[in-house]
């Protein structure tokens, strides 16, 4: 699976808090490295009255702790902070 979103513009941002309305996580019913890759690309909390998907899911995935995270499986590519994707 590709989800590619630009996490470092606000389109971007939208298009994921529009994914994330139906979805706990990028990838089934559990969170994986995608998720990682997603809240590291987008850095700081979002804003919870514009993006309120979005802010839920960025302090559910910041709430584990790296012994956890470090188990997560590999689920997808392409979320960035702005630079060019591979």
């Amino acid at each position: 699976l590709n989800l590619t979103f630009d996490l470092a513009t606000p389109a971007g941002l939208a298009d994921l808090e529009a994914v994330l309305a139906s979805r706990s996580y990028l990838v089934g019913f559990a969170p994986s490295k995608a998720d990682l890759t997603a809240v590291e690309a987008i850095g700081a909390a979002p804003d919870k009255a514009t993006y309120p998907n979005l802010a839920r899911y960025f302090t559910h995935i910041k709430s584990f702790k790296a012994a956890q995270t470090n188990k997560w499986v590999a689920g997808v590519t392409g979320a960035t902070s702005g630079a060019a994707a591979p």
